[in-house]
Formats: structure tokens, sequence, C-alpha cells
């Protein structure tokens, strides 16, 4: 082989040998980008795991906050159904509360009646007493004389009842007397 040919396979080698060599420098490179994008994937992967735990602790929390809302709205409801009955009882005095106010109309229109007629029985009243008065002043000046028309009256009836007394003494004595005779016989 001469030593031309001999060259052009040594130039072959060599483009071979860069070749090869460039190609080992894009393989290397490929690698390390491969390296790179596994290393990009496994921090995708932990950043998706890291997603994946941060959903859970969401879907975790949204589930204690719907269990919150649920006793949130159980606690509405109770405090619904608690306004509802203080409502109903405040209805309730309401209704009460206007009878109470009725019957006080009523007794105030009795009071108001009752207050006519003792204005009216003092009126009355005042009106009669001025006419007794009025009689006791004319019986006052009239009582001498007619307290001594009276004793002479009574006085006079005694006389009659006492003459008559004393007849019934004479006539009790003589039958006290027949009967104690009587009692005096029989022993």
């Amino acid at each position: 082989m001469s030593e031309e040919k001999l060259d052009k396979l040594i130039d072959i080698f060599m483009d071979f040998k860069n070749e090869m060599t460039e190609f080992k420098n894009e393989m290397t490179e490929f690698k390390n980008e491969m390296t790179e994008f596994k290393n990009e994937m496994t921090g995708f992967k932990n950043e998706m795991t890291e997603f994946k735990n941060e959903m859970t602790e969401f879907k975790n929390e949204m589930t204690e906050f719907k269990n919150e809302m649920t006793g949130f709205k159980n606690e509405m409801t109770g405090f619904k159904n608690e306004m509802t009955e203080f409502k109903n009882e405040m209805t309730e005095f309401k209704n009460e509360m206007t009878g109470f106010k009725n019957e006080m109309t009523g007794f105030k229109n009795e009071m108001k009646d009752f207050k006519s007629e003792m204005i009216e029985f003092k009126n009355n009243t005042e009106s009669r007493l001025s006419s007794i008065e009025g009689k006791l002043d004319r019986i006052e000046r009239n009582q001498v004389e007619d307290t001594n028309t009276m004793l002479r009256v009574i006085n006079e009836k005694l006389d009659n009842r006492d003459h008559e007394v004393q007849a019934l003494n004479k006539r009790v004595f003589k039958v006290e007397t027949e009967i104690e005779r009587l009692a005096n016989q029989q022993q």
C-alpha cells in the first residue's frame, strides 16, 4: 500500500475518529441533556407528587370545610327554628298585650262610667244632705215641744198601765195564795 493510500486511509480513519469523537461528544451532550431531562422529569414528578399531596390536603380541607358548613347549616336551621319559635311567642305575647290593652280600655271606660255615677251620686247626696239638714234644723226647733208632748203621752199611758199592773198583781197574789194553800193541804 502506498503511502498515499495509507495517508488516505489515515485521513479516513482520522475523519472517522473525528466523527466518532464528535458523535461521542454529541452522545455525551445528548446523555447530559437526557440526564438533565431525567432530572427535570424527576423534579416534575416530585412537583406532581407534591401537587398531588397538596390536592389531597386541599380535598381533606374541603371535606372538613364541607363538614363545618353542614354543621353551620344545622346550627342555622336550629337558630331559624328558635327564631320562628321566638317570633311565635312574641306574636302570642302581642296578642295577649292587645287583649290586655282591650281589657284596660274597657276598665278605663268602666272607671269613667263609675266616676260619672259617683259624681252624680255625690251631687244627689249633697242635695239630699242639704234637704236633710233643712229638716234637721226644723226638727231641732220643734224637738223640745215634741219631746214634752211625747213625755206627757207616755206619762199618761204609764199611769193607766200602773193601775192595770196593780190590778194584775192583786190577782196574781190571790192565785199564788190559793196555790200555796192547796199545796199545804196535799202534804
